[in-house]
């Protein structure tokens, strides 16, 4: 183990947080270029005071999905493999499952307008 894994006693201070649960500026421009990457799929045409309403509804709803399904992938490997991931990588693992939802759903709009089932 390394010396930044390690924390001698007197020191204080979460093990997690020790042992490489910090954001590092990676994991933020990860973070924002999916947050960004969900928000320009989530848009939508009308008025603006609609259109920003749905398109905040179509965000909560992405990020409500990943979250989710993180907990429940975590929850699963949590009791069958003993593995326990961090505060920073279940955050990112929740928006990138946001970026999925908001992918497939505008994947499935365009199927719609193609096929003119979409008006």
């Amino acid at each position: 183990m390394s010396r930044e894994n390690q924390i001698e006693p007197g020191e204080g201070g979460d093990k997690r947080e020790e042992a490489g649960e910090r954001w590092t500026r990676a994991d933020m421009v990860q973070v924002g270029v999916m947050v960004l990457l969900t928000t320009l799929l989530s848009l939508r045409k009308g008025p603006l005071p609609e259109a920003l309403l749905i398109t905040i509804r179509y965000m909560a709803t992405y990020f409500i999905y990943g979250l989710a399904m993180v907990l429940i992938i975590v929850g699963l490997t949590k009791k069958i493999w003993k593995y326990n991931p961090g505060r920073v990588k279940i955050i990112k693992w929740a928006v990138g499952w946001a970026v999925f939802f908001a992918i497939n759903q505008m994947i499935h709009e365009a199927y719609l307008t193609v096929t003119g089932q979409m008006h």
